[in-house]
């Protein structure tokens, strides 16, 4: 079984196109039978052939001899479908195989059967046999397929193949089964078949209809075979007419008699891969009716009521009466089927509408469900409601370490344990994968012992002995910590507004620390709300050129000359005007857009010195700050050097100034690599942060930039400024230059050249300027 659905899927999916090349051989096989049959029967008998059921065996004595080719042909297409079978089974293996060793064994018998009757048939005796044995062969595969695919379909649908089955079976009766009656000097043995042969059809279509009705579209083997299921009674009905005379057909004379295509179906479909799920079971049992469904129908009742008009009654008879119970029968069947559809829409409603409004890994009501009992309970409407929100962290890790389906346990264990702690106190509810929320009371001291009460159930559940889930025979303590904000909703709170105050106090407490519960404060969600904004109109900036550089000079505090420049970024946003670097830096640091800032910067720089350098012939390096973050990315020092000479610049012409809102990882070897090449590093903002000697070791700057809060330190304090003075005469000794920034004044400006630093910056030596040069 292993072995068929590797070829099934090989198949399917293109790995193995023989089937396709077996196929057009197989259809090119049947068209060239057809057509020397059709050539044969019009040719060599244009009056007609033995096939008439008519025709006796003294007529057959008398038939040509070369009706033997017509014999021959009939027969070869029932040979080449059991062959079909035959291959398919060794080549494909299917686990169940009574279908088609049925199947088989029908086409194997009448690829033996049709020349024995048209060489001796004394009588119509061994044809009626044959009739019989043949649609009973199909009904017993039908059978087993549709007990293969459904053990037990629906009561709907037999309703459905009962009501159609009871229209044909009105047409069935008035066109075959009332003038077979009125025939003279036929057989009982013909009678007999006459109905026989029409209920094993009926109750063939009947089990055809079932499996019909729960076919998988996309399987063709299947859809070939319910095509055959279906030619057969329509072979055998209009055998029937031709008997009657209602149907001057003579089958003989088709070049495509049903029979004979139902053969060829059923040897391709044998071809198919898809023959392997033909009898996969299926729970697609579907009660509504579909257009299709609904048409056949339709048109069954139609046919039945036609066929009650059409019937005779010059005398008294039952049949008119059976006719209209019938039709009585189907029409109740109809309207109970009606019924039964409407209440599934009602229930298919009811189930969406539970799905919208639940979530289903828990079973507790989702943010929809949540809105809905919030407005239902006139929350908004003049009542005020309050909510706690609680967020659970780590859950993307522990997806990670652990998987998805260990993750989903937990979170349902939290769930139960928040249901079951909570009962009656609120309407709980899970409003997103890591986040559930709590509806009470509109008061502040409701909605704090709500919090308080989640919070406690929240640590039980995470403390060291209850953070066991079972994963598989072992256990795994989970590891997971959690934000609980809570927000009291005013009189005219929506409740949108209110999960909005909800996620702010989140935010709130999470910036607190673990575990920790915070109220919604205004100003406190102002500024996260600015910090969202900020973040979330970043990326656009950027392309819209919202960005700018101005640059600074840095000039030698002994003469007084400019000796480089400091690129300093701006933004100016339409939206929140001038941002201050302070503000916008570290939000670039922590959402990962640093990197697409400094690659700007250095690309912009790198430009605005080439133009300089075109139009001068003096051109004064330009130091750009650089985050650790940036620094620590893989090829950083390719990517600067690259842009320097794709600009055509000296490596002296750029400087790098680290800033430390980000520190940690291996930068090591980028830093190195860069001053190998002649690329002058400075640390920025020295003396603050983590900027200190251990780094000076770590980094081996060119230079350090001291920061102007210090400046102002050493200026105030004695203390400071004497311990300052020995500092940087240490550092100078390591011939690493000292720089000091923010100098606003001549005493500043003494002062700090007193203290032994060289180069300064500020406003002292002038303002911001668009352009180094």
């Amino acid at each position: 079984m292993k072995r068929s659905r590797r070829l099934m899927d090989a198949s399917v999916k293109g790995g193995d196109l023989s089937w396709r090349r077996e196929m057009i051989a197989a259809a090119v096989i049947a068209v060239v039978l057809f057509l020397a049959i059709a050539a044969v029967s019009q040719l060599l008998s244009p009056q007609g052939t033995y096939w008439d059921i008519s025709t006796t065996a003294a007529d057959k004595s008398g038939l040509p001899q070369s009706h033997a080719l017509y014999i021959a042909g009939v027969s070869a297409v029932y040979l080449f479908a059991a062959a079909c079978i035959l291959y398919g089974m060794r080549k494909y293996r299917p686990a169940q195989r009574a279908i088609w060793w049925i199947l088989l064994v029908r086409y194997a018998w009448l690829a033996i059967f049709v020349p024995l009757r048209g060489i001796y048939v004394p009588d119509l005796f061994w044809w009626h046999v044959d009739s019989a044995v043949g649609t009973g062969c199909y009904l017993l595969a039908a059978g087993i397929l549709v007990s293969n695919r459904s053990a037990a379909p629906k009561r709907e649908l037999w309703v459905d193949a009962l009501t159609i089955c009871l229209g044909l079976t009105v047409v069935m009766y008035t066109y075959i089964g009332q003038p077979l009656s009125d025939l003279a000097g036929l057989s009982r043995l013909t009678v007999l078949s006459g109905v026989v042969i029409p209920v094993f059809d009926l109750v063939l279509i009947a089990l055809t209809l079932l499996i019909a009705f729960t076919r998988d579209r996309a399987n063709v083997a299947l859809s070939m075979v319910i095509a055959a299921f279906v030619l057969m009674p329509i072979a055998d009905i209009t055998s029937q007419l031709d008997l009657v005379g209602r149907l001057h057909l003579r089958l003989s004379q088709v070049w495509f008699p049903p029979g004979r295509i139902a053969a060829v179906l059923i040897g391709v479909a044998a071809l198919h891969p898809s023959m392997l799920t033909m009898q996969k079971r299926t729970d697609n049992d579907p009660v509504l009716w579909g257009r299709p469904r609904a048409m056949l129908i339709i048109v069954s009742f139609l046919l039945a009521l036609g066929g009650l008009w059409l019937l005779p009654t010059p005398n008294f008879t039952v049949a008119p009466i059976l006719a209209s119970l019938s039709i009585v029968l189907m029409f109740l069947l109809i309207c109970w089927r009606a019924s039964r559809t409407m209440r599934a829409l009602y229930d298919s409603r009811d189930r969406i509408r539970d799905l919208a409004l639940r979530d289903a890994d828990t079973g507790l009501p989702n943010l929809n469900g949540l809105k809905e009992t919030y407005e239902r309970a006139g929350h908004g409407e003049g009542e005020p409601g309050s909510l706690v929100l609680m967020r659970l962290s780590g859950l993307h890790q522990i997806g990670q370490l652990w998987g998805v389906a260990l993750r989903d346990v937990w979170v349902r264990s939290v769930a139960t344990r928040l249901k079951s702690d909570l009962e009656g106190e609120g309407n709980l509810a899970r409003v997103s994968s890591d986040t559930f929320a709590v509806l009470i009371a509109p008061t502040l001291e409701a909605a704090s012992t709500a919090a308080d009460r989640v919070a406690d159930i929240l640590s039980r559940a995470m403390s060291a002995g209850e953070n066991h889930v079972d994963a598989g025979g072992s256990e795994v303590s989970i590891v997971s910590t959690f934000d609980i904000g809570i927000a009291c909703a005013s009189h005219s709170a929506t409740f949108d507004a209110l999960l909005r105050d909800a996620e702010s106090a989140v935010s709130i407490a999470h910036s607190q620390g673990e575990n920790r519960v915070a109220h919604y404060d205004a100003v406190t969600a102002s500024a996260e709300h600015r910090r969202l904004a900020l973040l979330t109109s970043f990326t656009r900036a950027l392309g819209q050129g919202e960005f700018f550089l101005r640059y600074q000079p840095v000039v030698d505090m002994v003469t007084r000359e400019t000796v480089s420049f400091e690129a300093l970024l701006r933004w100016q946003s339409p939206q929140f005007g001038e941002i201050n670097p302070d503000e916008f830096i570290p939000l670039a640091e922590s959402s990962r857009s640093i990197d697409a800032l400094t690659n700007w910067v250095l690309s912009d720089v790198c430009s605005t010195i080439s133009g300089i350098r075109a139009a001068s012939s003096r051109v004064l390096p330009v130091s750009i700050n650089i985050s650790m973050q940036s620094l620590k990315q893989p090829g950083f020092a390719q990517r600067v050097l690259a842009a320097v000479h794709q600009h055509g610049l000296q490596v002296s012409d750029l400087h790098l100034e680290l800033t430390e809102h980000a520190h940690g990882g291996d930068y090591h070897g980028e830093l190195a690599s860069l001053r190998r090449k002649g690329i002058r590093v400075f640390l920025d903002d020295f003396g603050t942060g983590y900027s200190n000697f251990a780094m000076l070791g770590q980094l081996g700057v060119d230079a350090i930039k001291i920061d102007a809060g210090f400046v102002k330190a050493i200026e105030q304090d004695a203390m400071i400024r004497d311990v300052c003075t020995g500092m940087l005469a240490r550092i100078r000794e390591y011939g690493i230059s000292v720089i000091a920034e923010g100098i606003e004044t001549e005493a500043q400006h003494k002062l700090l050249l007193s203290v032994g630093a060289r180069y300064g910056q500020g406003w002292l030596y002038g303002r911001l300027q668009p352009s180094p040069g």
